[in-house]
């Protein structure tokens, strides 16, 4: 019995089978951005002076961003409009600009592009940052609070 086991091991050891295969990978756009806030969201009016010039509030908000290909990041308001209070106080007021940057863009409801990036980590430069805001309702409104929402939008391009 122990010469036909050793008969059978040699045929199979005689076939042999050669190909190839080709796996596909799919990889899909992947984005996804952290937003953290190192303030309030609240902007306090409390003296003459913030009446005056305004407030300009630093490091509004901090983003991280990751993402496979290059990408664009915006800012938008949800309404043309602060909503609550007795006043119509128009959204572009309020002005948005990169943290260091030197002219503060009013915000609407129309799409502005706050930074661009290429494919990568929070790690690669310019995947972290961060906006500062400035509020400048003047004397030209009723006191009471008023709110407005923002809209971030991270888009792969």
């Amino acid at each position: 019995m122990t010469g036909i086991l050793v008969c059978v091991l040699g045929m199979a050891k005689a076939q042999s089978f050669s190909g190839t295969i080709t796996p596909d990978v799919t990889i899909p756009a992947f984005t996804n951005v952290i937003i953290s806030s190192t303030t309030s969201a609240t902007v306090p009016f409390s003296t003459t002076n913030d009446y005056l010039n305004g407030i300009t509030v630093l490091n509004f908000n901090s983003f991280q961003v990751r993402c496979n290909k290059s990408w664009q990041f915006t800012i938008q308001t949800t309404t043309a409009n602060f909503t609550g209070g007795t006043s119509t106080i128009p959204a572009s007021i309020v002005g948005v600009r990169l943290n260091g940057g030197n002219s503060f863009y009013p915000l609407s409801t129309t799409v502005l592009i706050l930074k661009s990036g290429t494919l990568g980590d929070v790690t690669a430069t310019g995947h972290s940052f961060s906006i500062d805001v400035s509020a400048n309702p003047g004397f030209n409104y009723n006191g009471g609070t008023y709110s407005i929402g923002l809209q971030y939008t991270l888009t792969a391009q």
